[in-house]
């Protein structure tokens, strides 16, 4: 099982979508909460795939 796999991909997505909605609020209005929600979204599934990726290497320790 490789978590960072699946939780790097998702945690990139979700900053990809808070980074074009940053673009998009900063040419035409102020900084909305979707794009506050997408990056914290993006660094809280980023941090959850290290620390899944910590736990399943401590379990293939022999």
């Amino acid at each position: 099982f490789n978590p960072l796999r699946l939780f790097l991909q998702a945690g990139f997505a979700f900053f990809m979508v808070g980074l074009i909605k940053l673009v998009i609020d900063i040419t035409y209005v102020n900084l909305s909460a979707t794009t506050v929600f997408g990056f914290l979204t993006a660094l809280l599934l980023w941090s959850l795939g290290l620390i899944a990726d910590m736990i399943s290497r401590l379990h293939l320790r022999p």
